[in-house]
């Protein structure tokens, strides 16, 4: 078994928590007429590049396994779950009388699921599908050359972030003209080096363990300093008027900047660091299961006349409510993970664990292994 990384361990954590607090939102209510819930959702929402990136960092990298070996792994690991699980959150929505039990019942249902609440996974598995390749791939630059492509990527997000702030400052004083030529320019210049959406932020993961070897620690400690101040910056700029793109072009810093801090981190407590191991490695799990968490708990508080829209409280009684039931949200989904995973994920896994590549495929794989060594280029540009 791999050596866990107790700091990214906290980090899959907190991000976690932070998947199931975007979730709540809708509950803080403005103050003065400042919305509160949509700075927080805003500053919660940098969880999703957190897990593409924490995604690609584990999975771009030397496959030591045949390739079907690792796709085989992956099914276990990623879509497994979601068939299982997928299932028994079936059979509580048609216990609780929302669904009928059939079976184009459970495919439509199991679709808007896949596609909308569990939208994570969907967009993942073809990143997950392409790992070992990428790592070829990027392996193939060397330092400097992945040292320029980095300052690529984030040289076209500051220009992002530029198009961004000019089309929303035009929209919000109406000036069509500007909007429409900011827009041309984002046409004519591209504002992604890569067209979609979270692909950037899986490459991400393999470049962020690159960072020290690429940079300065004078640098590191300015691309960290520049994300932190993003992070609140770009939430409440969103409320004055400034337009995200999704993925935000804010969140390549902000997430390079949480990787810096994190990688630095150390633990002293052996205890601690295995308590927070152990709740990161249901991470995925409680993703799976925070939504009906979320809804079951704060239907909970809702049922007693707290944090309903016809009982306003002030905001210094209604925060520390939210902040509990997103605490309750959490546990739940992490005591249904841990009840769930031991008592049917793990034995199916194990059993299904048992299926070996073919021996054809491990002579090739091995083959594989004794050519894929290549001359690497050093930080100077030549080859070592």
């Amino acid at each position: 078994m791999a050596k866990r990384i107790t700091q990214l361990d906290l980090l899959r954590s907190l991000a976690m928590f932070f998947v199931v607090a975007v979730h709540t939102v809708p509950y803080l209510k403005p103050v003065h007429e400042f919305d509160i819930g949509y700075v927080a959702g805003e500053m919660f929402l940098i969880c999703d590049p957190v897990f593409f990136t924490l995604s690609g960092y584990f999975a771009i990298r030397q496959p030591k396994v045949p390739y079907a070996d690792y796709l085989w792994k992956k099914f276990l690991t990623v879509s497994l779950p979601i068939l299982l699980y997928g299932v028994l959150l079936y059979f509580y929505v048609v216990y609780q009388g929302k669904e009928a039990f059939s079976c184009g019942s459970f495919m439509r249902w199991y679709h808007s699921l896949i596609a909308g609440e569990w939208w994570f996974v969907g967009a993942l598995i073809p990143f997950l599908m392409l790992a070992p390749w990428l790592y070829e791939m990027f392996e193939s630059l060397g330092a400097k050359r992945q040292r320029a492509l980095f300052l690529l990527t984030a040289a076209v997000m500051t220009w992002g972030i530029a198009v961004t702030c000019i089309s929303s400052f035009a929209a919000a004083v109406r000036w069509t003209g500007a909007a429409a030529a900011a827009d041309t320019l984002a046409l004519l210049i591209p504002t992604r080096i890569i067209p979609g959406g979270y692909f950037v932020y899986f490459c991400l993961g393999y470049f962020v363990k690159r960072l020290p070897e690429l940079f300065s620690e004078k640098a590191l400690r300015r691309l960290c300093l520049i994300g932190f101040a993003l992070w609140p910056l770009g939430a409440v700029s969103s409320v004055f008027g400034y337009k995200r793109a999704d993925p935000s072009y804010l969140w390549f810093f902000i997430t390079v900047a949480v990787f810096i801090f994190f990688g630095r981190l150390r633990f002293s407590c052996p205890a601690a660091g295995r308590i927070v191991s152990f709740v990161a490695q249901r991470s995925y799990s409680i993703y799976l299961f925070n939504y009906v968490s979320v809804e079951t708990v704060f239907a909970m508080l809702q049922a007693h006349g707290l944090l309903t829209d016809g009982n306003p409280m002030p905001f210094a009684v209604r925060l520390p409510l939210w902040a509990a039931g997103v605490v309750g949200a959490y546990c739940l989904a992490l005591a249904l993970s841990c009840i769930c995973d031991y008592m049917f994920l793990k034995h199916l896994q194990a059993l299904l664990g048992k299926i070996k590549p073919s021996a054809r495929e491990k002579r090739v794989h091995a083959k594989y292994l004794l050519t894929a060594e290549r001359p690497k280029e050093t930080a100077n540009g030549s080859c070592g």
